[in-house]
């Protein structure tokens, strides 16, 4: 499967007009009402972001990327399609919402998936190895279970944040939201004996400032360059990070003394809009999430590094409805 924009690479990160877009895929201009099925189609082969008469080109995808873009098309419809649906049942004019509560709301995962990410443990004796086949102890089977399902939750969850910011671009560029980063800050708070709520708090501008400015400072004192480095650390190093990063949080009036937090999206959207695709989506099925994220995670190559009789039980605990 070849790109026809292979030549294209070298004007990867740059910004174009229209007009100039087609002259250098060799397009002809078309009508605002074909626009879309033309971008679209470029879109199988880029990765780009759309903006007023101006296109950036981001990336040109390799073989496996198209591949990968081709077959995931109508899964990131079904998701953008959920996110529409709930949008419309909102009365906001602005939703905050993190990967977690997209992940839940849109039903990707089960109420398993996010309590075993955190705590491992707590679920080892629910799965099973063929011991007797593999000549290991309950020990070493114990830890095989450990170490494969914390890759499977690294590699799952980098899958699902994938898939929901595919589906905030498709609905960016359709022209039905408008969608920008955030955080959202926690806070325990004591009310009774033994009795404990959480507080949440969405991030205004200047809670933004502080929160990103808190954390290139513990960046900067673990030597970290880029945040994905953070996962390439050491277990002590990591822990420790996230220690002196809680503490600072917590150290902040400004961010309310909250010690966690999460990403999240600001989706502004009109009421019309939303509205008009929701009679369209309506109908749809929301079982049909959850089985094809179920088949992604089951042939995606990036889980073959997982025994796969504990995948299958994986799926089935974390990720079946």
């Amino acid at each position: 499967m070849n790109n026809p924009y292979e030549n294209l690479k070298t004007n990867e990160h740059s910004t174009f007009k229209y007009n100039e877009f087609c002259e250098l895929t060799n397009s002809t201009p078309v009508t605002p009402k074909q626009k879309v099925a033309q971008f679209n189609e470029w879109s199988k082969y880029m990765d780009l972001t759309k903006g007023y008469n101006k296109i950036t080109l981001n990336k040109v995808y390799d073989t496996d990327e198209m591949l990968l873009i081709s077959h995931n098309r109508k899964f990131t419809e079904y998701i953008s399609d959920l996110i529409i649906m709930y949008l419309a049942n909102s009365n906001k004019k602005v939703e905050t919402l993190t990967y977690k509560e997209f992940a839940e709301y849109l039903y990707m995962v089960n109420k398993n998936y996010y309590k075993a990410k955190y705590k491992k443990m707590e679920y080892i004796d629910e799965f099973e190895m063929h011991t007797d086949i593999l000549y290991f102890t309950k020990d070493v089977a114990a830890k095989h279970i450990y170490n494969d399902m914390g890759m499977f939750f690294n590699i799952t969850d980098k899958i699902i944040k994938e898939i929901i910011r595919n589906a905030l671009k498709s609905l960016e560029n359709k022209g039905l939201i408008i969608c920008n980063t955030n955080f959202k800050l926690y806070k325990t708070v004591k009310v009774k004996e033994s009795q404990y709520v959480t507080k949440t708090y969405i991030c205004n501008d200047d809670q933004r400032k502080e929160f990103l400015n808190i954390r290139k400072k513990i960046m900067i004192k673990h030597n970290v360059n880029k945040l994905q480095d953070v996962i390439y650390l050491k277990k002590d190093e990591r822990n420790s990070y996230f220690k002196d990063l809680r503490i600072a949080l917590q150290s902040s009036p400004v961010l309310n003394n909250c010690s966690k937090y999460a990403n999240a999206f600001d989706i502004e959207y009109g009421d019309k809009a939303v509205q008009y695709e929701y009679k369209r989506i309506v109908a749809e099925n929301k079982k049909i999430i959850n089985n094809n994220l179920q088949y992604k995670l089951l042939t995606t190559k990036e889980l073959e590094c997982i025994n796969n009789v504990l995948k299958v039980q994986f799926i089935d605990k974390f990720i079946d409805i």
